[in-house]
């Protein structure tokens, strides 16, 4: 698990640096975060929530599917 965020923060810094690769960043969530929360015109991005929450609830429906095919008895 730590491996994978290494790679994708890896993507995201090569996708920052070269321009010709640019639109790769926005496979990896660092692209999604704005860390500058200090600034005074910083407001919340709505692809950013979209993104989230779509990827959110794209992994719950995933894992309840995945926890009711367990074969567990109680």
């Amino acid at each position: 698990s730590i491996g994978l965020v290494i790679v994708l923060y890896f993507v995201f810094t090569i996708s920052k640096i070269t321009g010709s690769v640019s639109k790769i960043g926005y496979l990896t969530p660092f692209k999604y975060v704005d860390t500058n929360v200090i600034d005074p015109a910083y407001r919340l991005h709505p692809v950013s929530l979209i993104y989230f929450g779509g990827l959110s609830l794209l992994l719950l429906v995933m894992s309840y599917r995945f926890y009711m095919r367990k074969d567990i008895y109680t």
